[in-house]
Formats: structure tokens, sequence, C-alpha cells
């Protein structure tokens, strides 16, 4: 899970954030909540956070100013403001400060829970050195502009289906959705949701046709068993793989190997 902190002076907005969104699901812990800067600088310098959700108008402390003397504690902290003020000047200095996202209350659920997909895409490629990572600009995060819509859409969408086909690929012999969730940090169902949604395949097809087509690739190119295949592939034995086989190419797998050019 990645750790994030928030703050805020309004009671109920860090209450509802806290305890009424599903956080979770999209792979983040809360580590603390904070009505001020100070009390936020005090967690922080102690316990190592992921991502920083701060209002900007509080008292003794704004948003701002906890920001700068984040930057002074860690770079990697990602920054996201959340204000019920639509002023261009807080967003600007936002973006000198290399602030990712500046919400505009009241937040739908639907945003926030894009933007936070978003974030927690650019958490997993930095943890997974095979992922390749953006440069990032100050520019990119300037609120409305085409380089944020496609920073929260596309880029992100492909860090994560790309990261879940990578473990597949390198764990199908026991790769279950379960485990797949826990890979890039999320809740199994919304990675479920999401996968259908930005791939047009239930996850389970997806895992069931990439064993068929390594399946077929270890027939035709090693002298592997039957019954090792199907265990190398995901199968618990070969009675249910060449059942599975048997459904999708109207034949056992061995009559398939012979046709195909590798005898026994």
């Amino acid at each position: 899970m990645h750790s994030l902190v928030i703050v805020d002076d309004e009671f109920e907005i860090r209450n509802g954030l806290n305890n009424y969104f599903p956080w979770e699901e999209l792979g983040f812990h809360v580590s603390g909540v904070f009505a001020d800067g100070e009390s936020a600088i005090d967690h922080i310098s102690y316990t190592p956070v992921d991502v920083l959700l701060t209002d900007i108008r509080m008292p003794s402390m704004d948003g701002l100013e906890l920001i700068r003397r984040i930057r002074q504690i860690s770079s990697r902290t990602i920054c996201l403001i959340l204000s019920g003020h639509k002023d261009f000047e807080y967003a600007r200095q936002g973006i000198d400060l290399g602030v990712r996202h500046f919400i505009v209350k009241p937040t739908k659920y639907g945003q926030l829970a894009e933007i936070f997909t978003s974030v927690g895409a650019e958490l997993l490629a930095r943890e997974d050195p095979s992922v390749p990572q953006q440069p990032y600009s100050p520019s990119d995060s300037q609120p409305g502009s085409p380089k944020d819509e496609v920073r929260s859409g596309t880029e992100e969408q492909s860090l994560i289906i790309g990261a879940v086909k990578r473990y597949i690929d390198t764990h199908l012999a026991e790769a279950t959705l379960e485990r797949a969730a826990d890979s890039v940090r999320l809740n199994p169902n919304y990675l479920s949701t999401y996968f259908h949604t930005h791939t047009k395949q239930l996850f389970g097809e997806y895992l069931a046709t990439r064993r068929m087509s390594e399946a077929r690739r270890l027939l035709l190119d090693t002298s592997m068993r039957i019954n090792e295949i199907a265990e190398a592939v995901g199968y618990s034995n070969a009675t249910s793989f060449s059942r599975a086989f048997r459904l999708q190419h109207g034949i056992s797998p061995k009559e398939w190997r012979v046709r195909n050019g590798l005898k026994q």
C-alpha cells in the first residue's frame, strides 16, 4: 500500500476523506489526518509518506508553505492540492512547487478515484524498473491542460495494465486475480473492473488466453510431457488442462502436437 497524509482544517472534509473514500481499493492507506500543517510536518519528519493531499487556506501554515517544507524533507513525496478556491495564483505557485493536481472542492468521487489511480500508477512506475518513466515537467500539472488529461488517462492506464500483464507472463503457473492485484497494490474487485474497462476483456479470459498460448509454445518447442506443461501454465492436473485445451482447439494437446510438427 502507498502511504497518504490528508491535511485540511475543516473537520467534515478530512473526516469524510479519511472514513468514507475507499483508499484501500486504490492501493493507499491513510497514515495520518491533520487539521494543520505543523502537525503534518511533525508526522512526515519521522514517517516517510508517498502522497500528501492538502488544503491551501489553513491557520498558522497554509498548504503551499506546507509543501515547501515537505520538499526540504523529501523530494519524492507527491503533493496534491485540495481547495475550494479557484485561484490561478495558488495554482501557479503549486505548479512551481511540483504539485501534480489542483483539485477543486467539492470533489466528485469519480474524479478523485481517477486522480489517485493516476498517482498510484506513477508510484508503481517508480518501483518497477521495467516500466519506462516519463520525465516530469511542472507544466504537466497545469490544471485543465491537455498534458494533465493525458497523465491521468492513457499513460496511467498503460502503466497499470502493462504491469498486470507482465506479472501474468512471469507468474503464469500461480497467477490469480488476487495476486495480480497485490502486485499493483489494488483491490482485486477494483482491478477486475479496471482491467475489463481498459482492455475490453475479462481478467480470467486474458489469463486463460495467455496460458493456452504458452501451452502451445511448449507443445511445439519442447519435449515436455503433457502433465508437465499443464503444471507449467497453471493447471492443477493434466486432465483439467486437456479438457480446457480440447474446448478451445477441438482436439487434445497430444493430437495438436502431432498435427503441428512435434511427435512424442
